[in-house]
């Protein structure tokens, strides 16, 4: 019985499109690119989010609230380690979290998650309400709880964090 559990179980996975073999890439400007998978993540400090109302960006909040439990963004970043030689590149530097399976992405600042508070409320999150994410989300999701409308910077299905660095000099004007 318990195999033929396991064996649904095994079959149902990808129809929901959950990832046995989940992992997210951390790659650009960074001294070491890694994949972490989901155990490689839980061995980071872990931390909750608290009650969060997720807000979209009309203002209207979407569903009930909820609680994500995870690693801080800058801990992930922290174990690559960000390729900051010159003075001025952390001013430079933008962290673009995204998604693959629906091309959705944002963007957070070296100054954001390093420089202020909202850093240690962005989340790479595994669990929520005290399970796995559900199929909707992903394996792994990005949250940003300090947001004021948390829903336009929730990355479902999380799998790419990509360190850019601007270039030195003048920006080009329209």
């Amino acid at each position: 019985m318990k195999r033929l559990a396991l064996a649904a179980l095994c079959t149902a996975l990808p129809a929901l499109g959950v990832a046995a073999d989940a992992s997210l890439h951390v790659y650009g400007a960074v001294q070491r690119e890694l994949r972490l998978d989901l155990t490689a993540l839980r061995q980071l400090p872990a931390q909750d989010s608290g009650k969060l109302a997720m807000v979209c960006q009309s203002g209207a909040q979407v569903g009930a609230e909820r609680e994500y439990r995870g690693v801080r963004l800058s801990d992930v970043l922290d174990q690559a380690g960000l390729d900051m030689p010159g003075h001025q590149d952390a001013r430079r530097s933008y962290v673009v979290a995204r998604s693959s399976r629906d091309g959705y992405a944002v963007v957070f600042s070296w100054g954001e998650l390093y420089n202020s508070e909202a850093g240690d409320e962005i989340l790479v999150a595994y669990q929520k309400n005290g399970l796995a994410l559900d199929p909707g989300e992903g394996p792994l999701a990005l949250v940003s709880t300090g947001d004021l409308r948390s829903g336009p910077r929730h990355v479902k299905w999380l799998d790419g964090l990509e360190v850019v660095r601007l270039p030195r000099g003048p920006l080009a004007t329209p």
